[in-house]
């Protein structure tokens, strides 16, 4: 009787280990697809989440690349399926002759005055500067658009600690989160409380957009969220990031600053 109890002890035991690692494996797929759909490349996806791979034993690292496997099949096929718009055909440009020019009526064109024409050139000048760049309180050293000789500082409010990253340095998105003994993201809010405060291991990515000079982020799908100037985020939406912008992580507060660089004030 003490041997068949024993036994079923034995095996409960079993039954919850492994549950406990199916489980860490099937968290470990649902990341990896994660960052897979936020455009990081399977190379980089692996790499963020390669201690954690290694912590699972064999097989399951085995079934691991399984199930990777029939994902990235999964999403190349469902990709091709989808492409289904239509072709466009590519429009040759006519030249332009002095008759196409010409009004259809016969009538002439009436010539503009010099000084309204430099008007109208100084109106669009100045329309073509207006816009996000020029948005927000321009103090010493800080700037309101992002460059490639910009410094993001991320600052606790409570405690005045600041966190500093040159997203623009990297060739991948970055990620924001919490680091543990077998996880480190590309920014780490461990010493900010990160865990008592709600913040997810892996909470947001920031991408970089040299042509726009914007920082975007999108939220990886956290159970208590991320707010942008009191606003929540949806998973998986993409908002820019400007300089001023209140950041909240779960309960962690953060204030974005754009500097010029590490050198300015």
């Amino acid at each position: 009787m003490l041997d068949a109890m024993a036994r079923f002890s034995e095996n409960e035991d079993h039954r919850m280990k492994e549950g406990i690692i199916l489980s860490a494996l099937q968290e470990l797929i649902e990341i990896y697809a994660g960052l897979r759909t936020q455009g990081n490349d399977s190379k980089r996806a692996l790499e963020i989440l390669r201690l954690k791979i290694a912590s699972l034993p064999t097989p399951e690292q085995g079934e691991f690349v399984r199930q990777v496997r029939e994902w990235e099949t999964r999403r190349a096929e469902a990709r091709a399926n989808d492409d289904t718009r239509p072709k466009i055909k590519h429009i040759e440009k006519k030249p332009n002759t002095a008759a196409a020019q010409k009004p259809s009526d016969g009538s002439k064109t009436l010539p503009v005055a010099p000084e309204i024409l430099q008007q109208i050139k100084v109106d669009l000048k100045a329309r073509a500067m207006t816009g996000t760049h020029d948005l927000g309180d321009r103090e010493p050293g800080w700037d309101t658009f992002f460059t490639a000789e910009s410094v993001m500082s991320l600052t606790d409010p409570n405690t005045n600690i600041s966190l500093k990253v040159r997203p623009q340095l990297h060739q991948h998105d970055l990620v924001i989160g919490r680091g543990d003994a077998s996880f480190a993201p590309d920014v780490d809010l461990t010493a900010l409380d990160a865990a008592k405060l709600g913040v997810s291991r892996m909470h947001l990515t920031v991408h970089y957009d040299a042509k726009q000079s914007t920082l975007s982020i999108t939220d990886m799908d956290t159970t208590n969220g991320t707010f942008i100037n009191g606003v929540r985020l949806h998973p998986q939406e993409v908002r820019v990031l400007r300089h001023g912008d209140e950041l909240r992580l779960g309960r962690l507060v953060m204030i974005v600053h754009f500097y010029f660089s590490e050198t300015r004030s």
